[in-house]
């Protein structure tokens, strides 16, 4: 029997996690006095789905049974000594979602056995039809209140601001966090933007991925990223994405199914020590009036999403977990 545990409840790991468990007919945990009876007196095979600090905590505990830790990193993180804990428990596997997560942890001393994408899973998309997307829309969700995540916002709506076209002709839809939504709000006032629409109330799954449906274009604003899990569930209904380009967003979308922005700086912020990409602001503007001039065509949607479901499929990808466990 396998287990899949993570400590983000509700959040992104949260639905890999379920996903993961989904595809696998495994059960989700996230208490941790649960999963260490079923480490310790059920002996059942674990999935961690979180990051290279809940994989600290994890390994610190003795494990008897074939572990994967599914881990992340989004920066140079200081790890130190406790990276022993992964490196020399020969009873865990670890597994990144993205190239760039597998550098920066290889970086700091962890050792990586390989890495599988974080997937979406067909049956829980709902059937919408890939039309022509006719009025102009751009949409952006963030689901936290990350630093690097209220700046991509910023940075998004001072773009915006800077065409004429875009601010005058194409509505913009921000999914975010109940916390930001006066401040979002604000912003967008202070940028004489008018047609910005924010939502800062839960959406369910289903409304979520008919939000996307109907957006020309879906904007990945984050600065800083392990992978870009929003950023599949959007061409997975056929919406196109912007993204900036370095890893790890552009190992999920290329020049033929989305939508490129150069990097104008990187550096590394201090604590915790993510790394932080910074879009070249002029650059950004031109690529987001490309991206929704082109984005709504049926053909073209219907393309980034055969992409997504072909490439990013979740019983493809997370069935190898199987084997992990079982080497």
């Amino acid at each position: 029997m396998v287990v899949v545990y993570t400590r983000n409840i509700g959040g992104g790991f949260y639905w890999v996690a379920r996903t993961v468990a989904h595809v696998l007919g495994a059960r989700v945990v996230t208490n941790p006095l649960k999963l260490l009876r079923i480490r310790i007196i059920e002996g059942d095979y674990v999935i961690l789905v979180g990051t290279v600090f809940s994989a600290i905590t994890y390994t610190s505990l003795p494990i008897l049974t074939p572990s994967v830790l599914y881990i992340t990193a989004e920066g140079p993180f200081e790890i130190g000594l406790r990276k022993s804990f992964i490196n020399h428990n020969r009873n865990v596997k670890v597994i990144t979602p993205s190239y760039y997560s597998k550098m920066e942890l290889e970086g700091q001393g962890v050792r990586v056995d390989g890495v599988i994408p974080h997937g979406v899973d067909p049956c829980e998309i709902p059937n919408i039809a890939v039309n022509n997307v006719a009025e102009p829309r751009m949409i952006s969700v963030i689901s936290s209140t990350d630093l690097y995540k209220i700046m991509g916002i910023a940075i998004l709506l001072k773009a915006v601001s800077r065409s004429e076209y875009l601010r005058r002709g194409v509505k913009v839809l921000l999914k975010v966090p109940p916390a930001l939504g006066p401040f979002v709000r604000r912003m967008a006032f202070d940028l004489g933007l008018k047609h910005v629409d924010i939502i800062d109330a839960y959406l369910d799954r289903k409304s979520l991925y008919k939000l996307l449906a109907g957006a020309s274009v879906y904007v990945h604003s984050s600065l800083s990223d392990a992978f870009g899990l929003p950023i599949i569930e959007g061409m997975a209904v056929g919406t196109p994405a912007v993204v900036l380009d370095a890893p790890p967003w552009n190992e999920i979308v290329t020049d033929d199914v989305g939508f490129l922005v150069r990097v104008n700086k990187e550096f590394i912020y201090p604590s915790p020590r993510y790394r932080i990409r910074v879009p070249d602001l002029n650059y950004m503007v031109r690529v987001l009036e490309q991206a929704v001039e082109q984005g709504g065509d049926k053909a073209f949607r219907a393309r980034v999403k055969k992409y997504a479901l072909t490439k990013f499929n979740a019983h493809k990808l997370y069935t190898i977990f199987t084997k992990l466990l079982t080497q």
